[in-house]
């Protein structure tokens, strides 16, 4: 009996400490400036021990600084600080403009640093935007296949930077829900393996 009731708060306190460390990330709505205080505040690290970087997460000029464990300032009296040996830029040809739903995560547990945001699709709260935050310089182009959560597949044409028409195609079937673009909405109802064309007045 004693042994049970030592067990018990011991497997509590075991199961309570995986439900602490199931999510181990550091999520941020925004890049980290590409200045000084950016680094040393907002970059987020990344590496194994020796070798590392600093990600910033930028959207259209991304900015990745390295260093290693062996370039250091100081001797024997004055630690110092580990120094950059090199940067690597990133330039990402016309995505530099505003964008939409952006997240930049570093995953701990796994060593990886992700950025995501949103530009010609965005789904949230059931509905799906068309062309949220379609940069400039993309006056006119067409994208097939984006995939939307609730089983949907999303293709869009659009030209002088308006929407042309859009297909929507239900894979799962999950139903209603909305399409906007602008201040447009529709009402969606697919079926499984149904399908929908929008014009920009979404009829």
């Amino acid at each position: 009996m004693r042994l049970r009731a030592w067990l018990l708060p011991l497997a509590a306190a075991s199961a309570w400490g995986s439900a602490a460390c199931a999510d181990l990330s550091l999520r941020y709505d925004a890049p980290a400036p590409d200045t000084h205080a950016g680094w040393e505040r907002q970059a987020l690290p990344i590496g194994n021990g020796r070798l590392g970087a600093m990600v910033f997460g930028q959207v259209g000029h991304e900015h990745l600084q390295f260093n290693d464990i062996a370039l250091w300032t100081g001797d024997a009296q004055h630690m110092g600080a580990c120094q950059p040996f090199g940067d690597v830029i990133v330039e990402l040809a016309d995505a530099s403009g505003p964008v939409s739903h952006y997240r930049r995560e570093l995953q701990i547990d796994r060593g990886r640093h992700l950025v995501t945001y949103e530009l010609l699709l965005q789904s949230q709260d059931g509905e799906l935007h068309l062309l949220p935050a379609l940069p400039a310089a993309w006056r006119t182009g067409s994208v097939r296949g984006l995939r939307a959560p609730g089983g949907f597949v999303v293709d869009i044409a659009w030209r002088d930077g308006r929407l042309v028409a859009a297909t929507v195609r239900s894979l799962a079937g999950a139903g209603g829900g909305r399409v906007r673009y602008g201040d447009r909405v529709a009402d969606l109802s697919l079926a499984p393996g149904q399908s929908r064309r929008l014009g920009p007045d979404l009829l």
